[in-house]
């Protein structure tokens, strides 16, 4: 019998009520966003088996758990940094374009602080 894990793709969501990367998805072009959400499809499917160049650890010890769902679309590069909360939830913290080689380190604080905010507001949550 083969079993296969079922992996869960979650929005992280502010005290306010607000989703940030389902607001910058949503501000970008439909072909934009269908590339988009099949990046999220396949991390959806594979999980933590999805492979390079889809998925990537971001460096560097401040940032540890944090991955980067890599799109890219055309010229475009688009990234989704997210993190294993439970054995099976990824949370989708922060979405970007990135547009140097090196990500934008003011992106990775954001979604560094979400990842914090969010442990700390679903302690003990199941």
């Amino acid at each position: 019998m083969i079993y296969i894990q079922k992996w869960k793709i979650e929005l992280y969501k502010t005290e306010s009520g607000e989703y940030p990367v389902l607001n910058y998805i949503q501000s970008l072009s439909p072909k934009q966003r269908t590339k988009i959400e099949r990046g999220i499809d396949l991390l959806e499917l594979y999980g933590i088996f999805l492979p390079f160049p889809y998925k990537r650890k971001i460096l560097g010890y401040r940032y540890k758990n944090l991955w980067e769902l890599r799109i890219r679309f055309g010229e475009n590069r688009f990234r989704i940094v997210y993190f294993l909360y439970r054995e099976n939830i990824f949370i989708l913290v922060n979405a970007f374009s990135k547009k140097e080689r090196k990500g934008p380190k003011n992106e990775l604080e954001i979604a560094r602080s979400r990842m914090m905010d969010f442990l700390s507001r679903n302690k003990g949550a199941k």
